[in-house]
């Protein structure tokens, strides 16, 4: 997810005098080299002519891991590492990086909290904007608030961690919002994808299945959850399937994204279905999230991103 701290394991114990290489999508320039390493207590910032990664890259003082600071979509891809030395054998590892917006499913009317992990600290400056021309709808200085004139009224923001609660969401509202915290020694990103609920139409006797994008990984917990009391449908951990009573013999689950089939529709499967993967193992990763509306119908109705209304930036006003 875009925003957290990413850090690329060698897997193994560099030595005084080893040559260090990381390669960014086989650029023939190297994205950092060393030729003579001396073995570190610390992390080591490196030096970078790679806009894309200034201030974001260090290695790791005695195994050369590459530490990717505040990742975004412009750093997936894929990275080599090659480490080769007098008196060990030459090591190379591949990785594979792919770096996603948070989506963030809300239906008309609801409240949504965007949420993050960021510590703000005295002396911050916090701006939220929305929409492809990152129109700014929030900004807190010095302790004042400043909100757009048109959110009067329906933003709330959190000051230890710079989260946004957005009320009586509307179609204006789905879109991109993007946190920026920001002092003299470092600047924060953090991104979402506000999206409607994906509504499914499917007749009583039918089966549906519940289609998502996320592609599972190992060491990801699936949880599928029904109703505003969210009730346990099928949980898959650690290769094993526990599918709850009164779904047993109904639902069947994707392993690879996560998507749930259910056959033999009844009437009280109209509700809220929603998807929950989480991974603890896996340093950076956020929690996925989907939610669907069963109704009652003859179609299956595709879920829309709405294109960003909100293309002005409206009329400014200070609150203490």
């Amino acid at each position: 997810m875009e925003g957290r701290t990413v850090a690329l394991r060698t897997g193994t114990e560099l030595q005084n005098g080893d040559e260090i290489k990381w390669c960014f999508n086989d650029d023939k320039n190297p994205l950092t080299q060393y030729s003579e390493w001396t073995i570190e207590n610390k992390d080591v910032n490196c030096d970078v002519t790679d806009e894309r990664f200034r201030n974001k890259l260090q290695l790791g003082g005695k195994t050369g891991d590459l530490i990717i600071s505040y990742i975004r979509t412009i750093h997936s891809g894929v990275y080599t590492v090659q480490i080769s030395g007098k008196t060990r054998k030459n090591k190379n590892k591949r990785f594979i990086v792919t770096v996603n917006v948070k989506k963030v499913p809300v239906e008309v009317g609801e409240s949504v909290t965007l949420e993050t992990d960021i510590e703000i600290r005295d002396g911050d400056l916090i701006l939220w904007t929305f929409g492809v021309k990152n129109c700014l709808i929030f900004k807190y200085e010095s302790g004042k608030n400043n909100i757009c004139e048109s959110n009067t009224g329906r933003l709330q923001l959190n000051k230890s961690n710079g989260s946004l609660t957005i009320t009586n969401i509307t179609n204006a509202d789905f879109g991109h919002f993007q946190l920026q915290a920001m002092n003299s020694e470092r600047n924060r990103f953090r991104r979402f994808n506000v999206i409607e609920v994906e509504k499914v139409s499917v007749k009583v006797g039918e089966s549906v299945t519940l289609e998502t994008d996320i592609k599972i990984q190992d060491g990801d917990v699936i949880l599928w959850t029904f109703g505003v009391e969210k009730c346990p449908i099928v949980k898959y951990e650690s290769g094993k399937m526990n599918i709850f009573k009164s779904y047993r013999g109904r639902v069947h689950l994707n392993k690879g994204n996560g998507s749930l089939t259910i056959t033999n529709i009844t009437t009280a499967d109209f509700g809220h279905f929603q998807l929950e993967v989480t991974n603890d193992k896996q340093n950076g990763k956020q929690n996925e999230l989907r939610r669907f509306n069963v109704i009652k119908g003859n179609r299956v109705e595709n879920s829309m991103e709405m294109e960003p209304l909100l293309s002005q930036e409206g009329v400014w006003g200070s609150r203490g």
